[in-house]
């Protein structure tokens, strides 16, 4: 079983670009604002809201990409990293990051964080964006394998979707809630059967 190869999502089945980018906007500067104006008043509460709203940020540059550059164009030829995109629809556990690289990420993230914290700067906010990343690699990376059925159903059962029964749908890896909120869900989801996991599954 292969997944669907009409990837590119029916203009009417998704959000406009510049709806998701204001609706980003309304949520991030909010965040930013009170973040940079309580550095001296509340420096924790800044602290933790800058490495949030970072984070924040990357969720939704994950989505906007996965949505809107790997499967919402048709000039997919033009486009850096599609093939190999395609190529991870097709044999879903070939994923090109190694585990190698993941630890070096981990491990980068882990230095930056303590750099931060050390220094007290606002370089918090690329931290956090830095860590959604790392986040991302690693989420992705375990959503392939089965014990996160049983650790993170939600997020299992969606990337199971986007694979295998609705790719115009289920962008998230690491959260769902951008697509909840731009409705890019599938409405009538389908049994997940034990032919679309030996697919999912196959390495």
């Amino acid at each position: 079983m292969k997944p669907n190869k009409s990837i590119a999502a029916p203009t009417s089945a998704r959000p406009g670009k510049l709806k998701v980018i204001v609706y980003f906007l309304l949520l991030f500067l909010p965040l930013e604002f009170i973040a940079f104006g309580t550095r001296h008043t509340d420096p924790l509460i800044s602290y933790c809201l800058m490495l949030f709203s970072g984070w924040l940020c990357w969720t939704f540059i994950e989505y906007f990409n996965h949505c809107f550059r790997m499967h919402g164009s048709v000039k997919t030829a033009q486009i850096k990293g599609y093939e190999r995109h395609m190529q991870h629809h097709d044999h879903p556990t070939h994923l090109k990051i190694t585990g190698l690289q993941r630890m070096v990420l981990f491990a980068g993230n882990i230095g930056l964080l303590f750099l931060c914290i050390y220094y007290r700067n606002g370089v918090l906010v690329f931290t956090g964006l830095y860590m959604g990343f790392v986040l991302y690699t690693l989420m992705h990376w375990f959503l392939h394998k089965k014990l996160s059925a049983k650790l993170f159903p939600g997020l299992h059962q969606f990337h199971i979707h986007h694979h295998c029964k609705h790719p115009d749908k289920c962008f998230g890896v690491t959260v769902t809630w951008w697509d909840h909120l731009f409705d890019t869900i599938p409405h009538h989801q389908q049994e997940i059967t034990e032919r679309i996991k030996t697919f999912y599954y196959k390495s």
